[in-house]
């Protein structure tokens, strides 16, 4: 484990609120597993296919887990220590059997998807049941103000702000322009201020080897 990973889950066992922030493929599943294995959790994802994706994991592991996806037209609900299902079937179920207080915590992923369609779900979700929350995203860029309506209005209480900005697999970019992928260097995404601002060092900023070798290439 990562010493974010060791400090999220110390608040976990706490029975702490949380909001992780970190990127794609860091290990923020990890934590969401931790609770699988000690608590009842609900692992709220926005459609059927992070759904059917995050049920195998947990299945895989052995966890006890239940699907409930928009796919499910029938099913006899059955409780298990893992439940994973979209917010417009969640809520549903939820309400359907009772289940305001049978979770200890909530993993809702994919936050962003708040200012969607399934937004109005997601946040009735919050207010239903009647434990801590941990929230998910890659892509979140305001942290601070979700934390603050957490706090004031879904949760009652402190929530915790974990942010992480390494990755474990750096990615290759890609620009897709003419039905063709073409590999894009990271510098061209930089903007001019961003070479004063150290962004190399900061831990955002990362290369694969192939995009090292080219940068060494040029500046040769």
């Amino acid at each position: 484990m990562d010493e974010w990973q060791k400090d999220a889950m110390r608040h976990i066992d706490a029975g702490d609120s949380m909001v992780i922030t970190a990127p794609t493929s860091s290990g923020k599943t990890v934590i969401a597993q931790y609770c699988g294995i000690n608590y009842k959790t609900l692992f709220i994802v926005p459609n059927n296919v992070l759904a059917l994706q995050v049920a195998g994991g947990f299945h895989n592991a052995e966890l006890g887990e239940f699907l409930a996806d928009d796919s499910i037209s029938y099913f006899s609900f059955e409780k298990k220590n893992v439940v994973v299902g979209t917010p417009e079937t969640m809520e549903m179920v939820i309400n359907q059997y009772d289940l305001f207080d049978y979770f200890q915590y909530v993993v809702m992923d994919e936050i962003h998807d708040l200012n969607g369609e399934n937004g109005r779900f997601m946040e009735r979700i919050l207010k239903l049941v009647r434990c801590p929350v941990i929230i998910l995203s890659a892509t979140l860029q305001n942290a601070g103000q979700l934390r603050s309506y957490l706090e004031e209005v879904i949760v009652g209480g402190p929530v915790y702000h974990i942010d992480y900005n390494r990755r474990f697999i750096v990615l290759q970019k890609y620009l897709f322009d003419g039905g063709q992928l073409t590999k894009m260097h990271p510098i061209a995404c930089l903007a001019p201020d961003n070479l004063t601002q150290d962004v190399m060092a900061s831990g955002n900023f990362e290369m694969t080897a192939y995009d090292t070798y080219v940068l060494g290439m040029r500046i040769h």
